[in-house]
């Protein structure tokens, strides 16, 4: 008969299942565990609810911001006649029509050398090098050559002192060095730490310069360079260059192997300049220091994150915020004068001058300070749309008035010979020096177009056996003339023009009032507000552009608005919604908080706004609350109301406000919170405004000067000429040179007045230049006082509170008039988008509701878990888990069962044989 063991049964020794007794026993001691759990998922729930109506609220705060950054009516323009021109809509447009006739367009400037040459590989010129540049021009200069022994590359203007990388350097290296297994070099370059791996080998001095810049650009591709220093031994530099360019060589095997200590270097900041220090005719000038940046796009959207630029001027570290939106370059330019202007902390003078140069790149001059003058680019979001890079510095420049038709150099210019055409034009642009290789066609083209000169070159076959060098600049406009030394290419016959630098022209108007306006790109800013016209063919007859209001477009936005907040509301019913019928509850059913959240959205919509527009309630536009709670949006009223009053409905979506006479509302910012304010002006706004000159007229002939900051316009004036005369001679000269004053006749002489308020207009007059006058300086005060009894800050006639302020009037500026002193108020209204914007803003602060909740979720979730895991190490642990215990516990059992049953069958064996016997 067939017999089956135990085990086969499923009988563990002893008669037990040790193994089913501690799982059991285990899933009994689990069940806190499993609550544990449960009330984690629990809270997972709510906080993933949570993070759902934080999502919308994001939508909306993005959609209302829009509306108050950008404004909430929208035009739309129609171009008479769409082949000769174009029209872009932009910030602070309104209606209205403009007609002009494109006189022409601008072009680019072309030059070809005048004889062919036999082939691409034939030579051109006999010059080892040459002189190129595209933005000279723009500053006075009609010719340029540099003398061969001169480096190639690109020179900036009026720097005084070159920059340099951070470099470190090892012991003078052996003929030999032996790398028997890949040797490691641990450094930090620009921040960045990274290892470099040198492959095993035996290298000479050379050798393991290659090896190392080989393990270099694997780590740092073009930021490092490896070379042989004077001593013999092993540089290691970064390649960008001033104090931004960092090094720190922390440790590595190479180091032992050629003797190089760790340490770190900082780069040198770059001064070099391009420029005569002598006087050459009249009134030395030093307009401080400049610094340039790259080529900026067309159009550049400065967002939140990309606003801010990194500064210090003379010595003073100062943060530049730039106002989000869409920008030209001239609006770019503006706006970054407007927050360069309102940037804390202040320093003296108060802000730097922006302008944009001929090769369309952002310039700041600062004046000096003391004995020099500085300005560094130290970081920011901005870098990049501004095309700086953080370490560029500029240090005090010189710059002299001179005769026209002047050289100089080549030993005032390091080597650079310069052909004035005129007085030099404030202003920066570069030279670069560019090898003439092979000296042939083919190698002068490819030089010249690889040598970031702004300059398209080219070798052309014009037919079999008959090539020339085609030039072109890339950019068109007068100010991008290209300046090559003709002579260089004297073999060649010399250059000619084939085409002529030209701004584009437009005349608005007809008649006697008509005006005309150019520019370098064919795009027009200013004709019209917010509208930027682009000039594409000429035309016979006038072109109208009219701007239109866009209903329609507007009505979409605020729908939008409408819908963004309905969406939040929406999401807060469906995880606050509780079921009484069954008695169950959603995720966040038991945070009263989160209900709060949507009774303030409707009430940021249906609250009255205080607005100078004629409407106070978004219900009088069409935007009432339904009786589901949502928003509903009636476009057939809104449509309506703004009809009858675009600034009404403006003014209801719009930052704004009122106060005190004498008292603007000029600017604010998301973090601005509404409400009525005191304002105390301490010190009034003031122009700078010199006493009369020239009482009774000009006596004897004489040369008068202004001086704004580093700036002097001399301007000749002849015995017997009237103030008005002289008013007038002023004007035009100021006015040419961009200097900021007027004049105007008073007290039976002339008077003049600075058009900017502040220290920023201060200026200097002098009545005899070349004789025994003296200056006079005109200075004028800035506005100064509190706002909610907060310090303000003042630049000419702006009052305003930085918006890294912690305070509730953070971001707000607002213009004081001239004179005003004394103790006033201000009604600031952030109106219905702003509102939803600072609410947003509130929720997601430190205390704010969704910020607090979330916080305690993530908390509890991240305690139960500690707990968890705290209560499986107590069950598992090898050594004094509770299933180790069990275990220990029931197999001792088990072996005690296993005992009792073989002795128990071991008595049933002994009587079963002792029956036997018997039998």
């Amino acid at each position: 008969m067939a017999t089956v063991s135990s085990s086969a049964l499923g009988i563990k020794a002893g008669g037990i299942d040790v193994d089913a007794i501690v799982k059991a026993l285990m899933d009994a001691e689990r069940i806190p565990q499993t609550k544990l759990k449960d009330k984690q998922a629990e809270i997972q729930q709510r906080l993933d609810a949570a993070n759902l109506i934080k999502t919308d609220f994001e939508s909306l705060r993005t959609t209302a911001s829009t509306l108050t950054n950008q404004g909430v009516l929208k035009f739309s323009a129609a171009v008479s006649d769409p082949n000769a021109a174009a029209a872009t809509i932009g910030k602070g447009a309104s209606t209205g029509s403009v007609s002009f006739v494109v006189n022409q367009l601008a072009s680019t400037h072309g030059l070809r050398t005048a004889n062919t040459v036999a082939s691409s590989s034939s030579m051109i010129t006999s010059a080892s090098t040459i002189g190129v540049s595209t933005t000279l021009t723009a500053l006075g200069v009609s010719g340029v050559t540099v003398d061969p022994s001169m480096t190639t590359g690109k020179y900036a203007t009026k720097v005084v002192q070159s920059s340099a990388g951070a470099t470190l350097s090892s012991v003078t290296l052996s003929s030999s060095t032996v790398l028997a297994t890949p040797a490691t070099l641990q450094l930090t370059v620009n921040g960045v730490a990274k290892t470099a791996t040198v492959a095993a080998g035996t290298y000479t001095p050379a050798a393991l310069a290659t090896a190392v810049q080989t393990a270099l650009d694997a780590q740092f591709p073009g930021g490092t360079k490896a070379t042989i220093d004077s001593s013999g031994g092993l540089r290691l530099s970064t390649v960008r260059e001033g104090s931004a360019a960092t090094m720190s060589v922390t440790g590595g095997s190479l180091l032992t192997s050629i003797g190089m200590a760790p340490g770190s270097a900082t780069g040198t900041d770059g001064m070099i300049k391009i420029g005569s220090s002598n006087v050459i005719s009249g009134s030395l000038s030093d307009p401080g220091a400049t610094l340039a940046g790259g080529m900026i796009a067309e159009t550049t959207t400065i967002t939140d994150s990309n606003k801010t630029l990194e500064l210090n001027i003379n010595g003073t570290a100062r943060t530049v915020t730039l106002a989000t939106g869409s920008y030209t370059r001239a609006g770019l330019v503006t706006a970054l004068q407007t927050a360069v202007n309102e940037s804390l902390p202040l320093v003296t003078p108060a802000a730097a001058t922006v302008a944009l140069d001929a090769g369309n790149t952002i310039r700041f001059t600062v004046a000096p300070s003391g004995s020099s003058a500085s300005i560094k680019v130290t970081g920011g979001t901005a870098l990049s749309a501004l095309a700086y890079t953080a370490g560029a510095t500029a240090a005090t420049a010189t710059m002299s008035s001179v005769e026209a038709g002047t050289t100089v150099g080549p030993a005032a210019l390091g080597g650079v010979t310069l052909t004035l055409s005129g007085g030099l034009r404030a202003g920066d642009g570069s030279l670069s020096v560019v090898s003439t290789g092979d000296r042939t066609l083919s190698g002068v083209a490819a030089a010249i177009a690889s040598a970031d000169t702004g300059i398209a070159a080219s070798a052309v076959k014009v037919s079999e056996g008959n090539w020339l060098l085609q030039l072109g600049s890339k950019s068109s406009g007068l100010q991008s003339r290209m300046l090559l030394d003709s002579s260089m290419f004297a073999m060649s016959g010399g250059l000619v023009e084939t085409s002529a630098a030209q701004d584009a022209k437009i005349t608005i108007g007809s008649g006697a009032g008509a005006y005309s306006m150019t520019s370098s790109s064919s795009s027009f800013s200013g004709v019209m507000p917010g509208v930027t016209v682009t000039a594409k063919a000429v035309s016979a007859t006038p072109v109208t552009v009219s701007v239109n209001r866009d209903d329609s477009l507007t009505a979409d936005n605020v729908e939008a608005l409408v819908l963004a907040a309905n969406l939040v509301l929406g999401q807060i019913k469906v995880q606050t919604a509780y079921d009484p019928t069954n008695g169950s509850g959603s995720a966040l059913t038991s945070e009263a908080g989160i209900r709060t959240l949507a009774v303030r959205v409707r009430s940021m919509v249906s609250d009255l706004v205080a607005s100078s527009g004629g409407y106070t309630s978004a219900a009088e536009i069409g935007l009432i609350t339904a009786q589901d709670g949502t928003i509903e949006f009636d476009r057939t009223k809104f449509t309506s109301a703004l009809a009858a009053s675009q600034s009404g409905v403006s003014g209801l979506f719009s930052r704004g406000g009122s106060g005190s006479p004498g008292l603007t509302f000029a600017e604010a910012t998301d973090g601005t919170s509404g409400g009525t304010y005191n304002v105390v002006i301490t010190q009034a706004a003031t122009r700078a405004a010199s006493a009369p000159v020239f009482v009774g007229g000009v006596a004897a002939d004489t040369v008068m000067g202004v001086k704004v900051g580093s700036l002097t316009t001399n301007v000749s004036l002849s015995a017997g000429a009237t103030p008005a005369m002289v008013a007038a001679s002023l004007n035009a000269a100021l006015g040419a040179a961009g200097v900021k004053v007027n004049a105007e006749v008073s007290g039976g002489g002339v008077k003049l007045t600075a058009v900017d308020y502040g220290s920023g207009g201060n200026f200097s007059v002098n009545t005899d230049v070349n004789g025994t006058g003296t200056w006079v300086a005109s200075t004028g005060t800035d506005v100064a006082g509190t706002i909610d009894g907060v310090a303000a800050a003042g630049v000419g006639r702006r009052l305003w509170i930085s918006d890294v302020s912690t305070t509730r009037v953070k971001g707000l500026k607002l213009d004081v008039d001239e004179g005003v002193t004394g103790n006033l108020t201000f009604t600031y209204s952030p109106g219905i988008a702003g509102r939803l914007v600072n609410l947003t803003n509130d929720i997601n602060a430190d205390k704010g509701t969704m910020k607090v909740l979330t916080d305690g979720y993530n908390t509890r979730i991240k305690d139960l878990t500690g707990q968890i895991d705290e209560f499986e190490r107590k069950l598992t642990d090898a050594s004094s888990g509770k299933e180790a215990k069990l275990r220990a516990q029931w197999g001792a059992v088990q072996a005690n069962l296993a005992s009792l049953q073989s002795q128990q069958d071991w008595i049933k064996g002994q009587v079963a044989a002792m029956n036997s016997s018997n039998s």
